[in-house]
């Protein structure tokens, strides 16, 4: 039986939900034997940067690059287009499935392909095509290779959203994507707040997007003063350690001090009681004049 793209959607969300409420309380109460929580065919990819040895999920995917202009609003400078690159794997996929796709944020984006077991755990249900697609000016996706950082006026939210809009168009087109078939975007902490605002700005490209420790609530500024607040950060993380966050009376007062003072106080203390108070791995090489730093 055909099902509209909306309800492909819907049942993706509800189905990704449903099983992460139910490993947050199979956690919560004890169970770790696994006899009530749903066993994956894929194994969970680690968190961290593939190398020779250990390649991790990205030797199973296709590395590729996507022409994308520069300058989506306007005429781009100089040469006009960049190689954007994105991994895709579609040993999943099945023909009238989804697309998952990940929205790319400040990194390498193998790191978020090693890092993203939620998609992996689920494309196999839903025959799902795994996409990550990677940032402009982060790992290979660079618009000035030989000076990264000049030009930054092309570094904007809005470019990026219109790169993955850009993307995904392609891809559709390269899969012969049917009107039925949905795209659910995935994303955390800067990749969510992508992923919710492609949803916001592009209902059309994005049916649905799981976007997890996203802070856009910090961006809905009553002000434009507060926009430009160069404290607002620094207040919210304030605030995060006071009673009224749920924290201990004593956090707040116990941090202030330990950072008042001089900037040589923590550096000035004995490492070895430093590596202890933060329980710093034994593993760590990090030198002893750098610890309090």
């Amino acid at each position: 039986m055909m099902v509209s793209r909306l309800e492909q959607a819907t049942r993706i969300l509800i189905a990704v939900i449903l099983v992460c409420m139910d490993g947050a309380a199979a956690a919560g109460a004890g169970d770790v034997s696994g006899n009530s929580r749903r066993r994956f065919a894929h194994p969970i990819p680690v968190h961290s940067m593939p190398t020779e040895e250990s390649p991790g999920m990205a030797a199973v995917c296709e590395e590729l690059y996507f022409d994308q202009r520069m300058d989506h609003f306007g005429p781009s400078f100089p040469d006009g287009n960049y190689a954007q690159r994105y991994f895709i794997n579609d040993a999943f996929y099945e023909k009238g499935g989804p697309m998952f796709f990940y929205l790319g944020n400040e990194a390498d984006v193998t790191l978020y392909v090693n890092a993203t077991g939620l998609m992996w755990e689920h494309a196999a249900e839903f025959g799902a095509l795994i996409v990550f697609a990677e940032h402009r000016y982060y790992g290979k996706s660079q618009l000035f290779p030989d000076d990264p950082v000049s030009h930054l006026q092309y570094l904007s939210v809005e470019q990026a959203l219109m790169d993955y809009v850009t993307l995904i168009d392609h891809l559709k087109r390269r899969y012969e994507f049917q009107d039925d078939q949905s795209v659910i975007g995935f994303g955390g902490s800067y990749g969510g707040m992508l992923a919710s605002w492609a949803r916001f700005q592009y209902p059309h490209v994005w049916d649905g997007v799981i976007a997890g420790s996203a802070p856009i609530v910090t961006f809905e500024f009553e002000t434009m003063e507060q926009f430009f607040d160069p404290d607002f950060y620094a207040q919210g993380m304030t605030y995060d350690v006071t009673p009224a966050a749920g924290a201990s009376e004593f956090c707040e007062a116990n941090l202030r001090k330990a950072f008042s003072g001089d900037e040589e106080s923590l550096a000035s203390l004995d490492p070895s009681m430093l590596r202890s108070a933060f329980s710093i791995c034994d593993s760590d090489d990090t030198k002893d004049e750098d610890i309090g730093c």
